[in-house]
């Protein structure tokens, strides 16, 4: 009865193992299947279908892009000449004598006309003609001085003949793309959009 005793109390005590030993495997081989499943990645159909869409996003955005990367140039240029034009007045009041902007350079997209700056600019002494900066664009655009071909930078510091302007436009773009920088009566610049400084 003894023998007995210990053999059923053998046989109880494995019972009780068996239960908690297959929660284990169980456990382990969800891990695994976890594990292989996150390894496993995309299949082809879906990159195809992520590419499929991601090119559809573009071709929608590309028209409201497209205005945007016309204007980034001229707007650089505008505001190019525009710190070009107070640098040249500072330096006529530090030299104490006249300056003259006026177009420098030759380029394909400019013509031969004095008015014509869309190679760019430079400032120079009336005096000894000395160029003291120059600007050069490298972006074809359109850049055109109205009223006289150079403007002069007197030695006070006041920028030349009242009602000067330049139209900065890309090349064969409408007025709307264009911006105009207007020298106003008070001698003072501004710019706007479009055309005319009005």
């Amino acid at each position: 009865m003894h023998t007995n005793h210990r053999s059923l109390s053998r046989s109880h005590s494995s019972w009780q193992l068996h239960p908690l030993s297959h929660l284990h495997r169980h456990a382990f081989c969800c891990l695994c299947r976890s594990v292989f499943e996150s390894w496993r990645g995309h299949s082809l159909i879906e990159l195809m279908l992520c590419m499929l869409l991601l090119a559809v996003l573009l071709c929608a955005a590309a028209p409201l892009w497209q205005p945007l990367l016309l204007r980034t140039p001229i707007t650089l240029a505008r505001d190019d000449l525009l710190n070009d034009l107070q640098t040249a007045r500072l330096q006529a009041l530090q030299l104490g004598t006249d300056l003259a902007l006026t177009r420098s350079g030759h380029c394909a997209w400019a013509s031969n006309d004095a008015h014509d700056w869309s190679c760019g600019w430079q400032l120079q002494r009336i005096d000894n003609q000395t160029v003291l900066r120059s600007h050069t664009l490298h972006t074809p655009m359109q850049v055109w001085i109205a009223k006289q071909a150079s403007l002069t930078i007197y030695a006070r510091g006041e920028l030349g003949t009242v009602g000067t302007r330049w139209q900065i436009s890309p090349l064969g773009a409408a007025d709307a793309d264009s911006y105009v920088v207007c020298l106003n009566s008070a001698g003072r610049l501004r710019w706007r959009m479009g055309s005319t400084c009005s």
